[in-house]
């Protein structure tokens, strides 16, 4: 066998950047509340038992939904250890904090082209706010 080339290895690097950055996404959409009414509902379809405790579930969950968004309830514990498992990923994240015009944009977007060039392999997060 022979070492993967700096090409390879960049590439390589590049997907499984790539394939954490999907996961998060998948991730986020599944926190999302019309994920999870969605979800309830079409498990209520899909098993039709379920579907003469949907006038109580469905309250109960949405209930329960509202809650976790006050901070009143803790999220659900298998949430909570899939987002800590990742302590050890070569990421950078960069949040302008002013909304108006391309100028912090633009300074942030050449920020992060030298930190590419330092670094090929570091995934860099922008979080708009």
């Amino acid at each position: 066998m022979s070492a993967l080339s700096s090409d390879e290895s960049f590439d390589e690097g590049r997907g499984l950047r790539r394939i954490e950055k999907l996961q998060r996404e998948n991730r986020r959409l599944r926190e999302t509340v019309s994920f999870r009414l969605g979800l309830h509902l079409t498990n209520a379809v899909r098993k039709p038992w379920k579907m003469f405790f949907l006038p109580l579930s469905f309250p109960i969950l949405c209930f329960k939904i509202g809650l976790e968004r006050l901070g009143k309830v803790a999220k659900n514990q298998q949430q909570v250890e899939q987002k800590d498992n990742n302590h050890d990923s070569n990421s950078t994240v960069l949040f302008p904090t002013n909304g108006v015009g391309f100028g912090h944009f633009t300074r942030m977007y050449a920020l992060a082209k030298e930190l590419r060039k330092q670094n090929p392999k570091m995934e860099i997060i922008f979080q708009i706010l």
